[in-house]
């Protein structure tokens, strides 16, 4: 009696062990481990929708969503790469993404990208390549624009600037006393100089590089600090300065929500954004968000430069020494065409940009109430796609996967003495590329 007790309970062990590999039928289930920081609840729905439909097209296969912080996502790939089990797709910004491909952390998906078609993509989207090999498939682009006061520029006779100088003329005929109590009530200019890494973003990235300013040479060597180079960061911290005067008092402070905060409350006449501040006209202030009110253009270039406008580039990256590359790459494809990028972007509408052209024109997207309610602004955010960068991508000497020494804290506290405190601006370039030489990048 004992042991027949006894096969009865190996042959239920045997079954459930049996039931728990093979589940649908006999079939071993591959899982692939999809770690993503895109954690808004609408977009975390679709992105469980996305999975729903793959694995029913899929019975054999079984995604695992994880929705991490974004300050979580490098530590959970570590973790994982570390314990021997990387997992399958992360979704990295573009810099971080270049620095796991130079350490050989992740696979290249040049097949994926041809097979989906590599004229089909704006180039920006594209930019992701160390040694000649693309390491990320874009979800979405969100390019840099600068909103404008058409009404105030409309009263003032003035039409939108293609160069720093001509910049600096109209924000200084935008500056005035409306009300006529001896206080400057309407600032032409708005400049973001707080502490946080938007600050080094928006000069290094959004000015810096329409100055002609490289940051690394070809052998990744940081030459902020070298001519000319040396020169152009000062003469961007010059016009800088000059700006601030025509700026609301409190810039010093500010970051992404006081910048646009000063735009829709009608402080500023101005501000350097993605879509998100059209979404906000909509919802908060929509009488500002009419094209009679805003409209958009691209950030002006200094006297070295050219428009190059930055762009804060998503993607997916499939990293390396994984079981299942293959099944992995069919998933990158299934969510990064057709009609589940488009709904991807429209989570967070106009600020988010299907990295297929053909997707950018898509009817959603175009009848999109945000959209329709100012036509001008998109047309002018798909157009800063054709013009656009990652800070990582240099024309002439390539991609540098240590960029993200530039969003870093000695780079806010460079702009800060430059402009805040107005210290000679040569003497801070010089100490602070030195410190992130030695201290970062131990070169």
């Amino acid at each position: 009696m004992f042991s027949k007790k006894i096969s009865w309970l190996v042959v239920g062990v045997a079954f459930v062990i049996f039931m728990g590999i093979y589940p649908q039928g006999g079939c071993a289930q591959k899982v692939i481990e999809f770690i993503t920081s895109e954690t808004q609840a609408a977009s975390v729905e679709l992105q469980k929708a996305w999975i729903n439909e793959f694995e029913a097209k899929h019975p054999e296969v079984k995604v695992v969503a994880d929705f991490v912080a974004f300050e979580e996502l490098e530590t959970k790939a570590v973790t994982g790469v570390a314990a021997g089990k990387p997992p399958h797709i992360v979704g990295f910004d573009f810099w971080m993404a270049a620095m796991y491909a130079k350490r050989g952390l992740l696979q290249p998906v040049d097949d994926l990208i041809e097979e989906i078609g590599a004229e089909r993509y704006f180039e920006v989207g594209l930019e992701c390549v160390i040694d000649g090999k693309i390491y990320a498939v874009p979800f979405a682009l969100t390019p840099t624009v600068k909103y404008y006061r058409y009404d105030w520029y409309e009263e003032a006779g003035l039409v939108p600037a293609l160069t720093w100088k001509n910049h600096l003329e109209n924000v200084s005929k935008l500056t005035k006393d409306t009300d006529g109590d001896g206080t400057i009530d309407r600032y032409g200019a708005n400049i973001v100089l707080g502490s946080k890494s938007l600050t080094a973003e928006r000069f290094l990235e959004n000015y810096g590089a329409q100055n002609g300013v490289h940051y690394f040479n070809e052998e990744g060597e940081l030459i902020m600090d070298k001519s000319p180079n040396l020169e152009r960061i000062i003469e961007l911290a010059e016009w800088y300065k000059e700006l601030k005067r025509y700026a609301p008092p409190g810039v010093a402070s500010y970051a992404w929500e006081e910048t646009m905060g000063a735009y829709y409350t009608g402080k500023a006449a101005h501000c350097d954004y993605g879509g998100r501040l059209l979404t906000r006209l909509v919802d908060r202030v929509p009488e500002l968000a009419s094209p009679t009110k805003t409209r958009a253009m691209l950030i002006p270039y200094g006297s070295h430069g050219q428009y190059r406008v930055g762009n804060s580039v998503g993607g997916w990256e499939l990293m390396k020494d994984v079981k299942y590359p293959e099944i992995a790459k069919e998933f990158l494809k299934f969510i990064t065409t057709g009609e589940r990028v488009v709904d991807f972007c429209l989570t967070v509408p106009t600020h988010l940009i299907p990295p297929l052209k053909e997707d950018a024109q898509n009817e959603k997207l175009l009848n999109h109430p945000f959209v329709k309610t100012n036509p001008d602004v998109f047309r002018e955010i798909i157009r800063a796609n054709t013009v656009s960068h990652t800070l990582m991508y240099d024309l002439e000497t390539g991609v540098h996967p240590e960029v993200y020494v530039l969003y870093l804290e000695p780079s806010i506290r460079m702009v800060q003495k430059m402009v805040v405190f107005e210290e000679e601006p040569e003497k801070v370039i010089k100490e602070i590329a030195e410190e992130i030489r030695t201290r970062i990048l131990k070169q």
